[in-house]
């Protein structure tokens, strides 16, 4: 089973009601924070917030099925989709009084740089 998570530092993981506020405060405050997965990790160095609903930029803006996806999860829910076929996006849902994501655009890694290089053929 894949672990995703998010360090705020002090070793303190982020809980759900981290993610039930707005969108664009939690990528604000995401940003400094390490992403774990497995063993690998890397601090958020970069994000991007986008409400769910309204946002002609969201990527779920026109496909119904991602706006059923925003109905179906919790806050917190991360997950990884391919976009215009070229580039894989990770996501965490907000839902807070408005419902959105936050978009993980970079990391400097930290730990498991030898697999990550492996994964990209780099």
């Amino acid at each position: 089973m894949n672990q995703l998570a998010v360090e705020a530092g002090r070793g303190e993981m982020l809980g759900r009601d981290f993610f039930q506020r707005n969108p664009l405060s939690c990528a604000r405050d995401l940003i400094g924070c390490e992403l774990i997965w497995n063993s690998c990790a890397g601090i958020i160095v970069e994000t991007e917030a986008y409400n769910a609903i309204g946002d002609e930029a969201c990527h779920c803006f026109v496909r119904p099925s991602a706006r059923a996806f925003v109905e179906r999860n919790h806050a917190g829910a991360a997950y990884v989709y391919f976009n215009y076929g070229v580039h894989w996006m990770l996501n965490v849902m907000v839902k807070g009084r408005e419902k959105g994501f936050v978009l993980i655009r970079a990391l400097e890694p930290t730990r498991g740089i030898a697999l990550m290089r492996k994964r990209r053929d780099v």
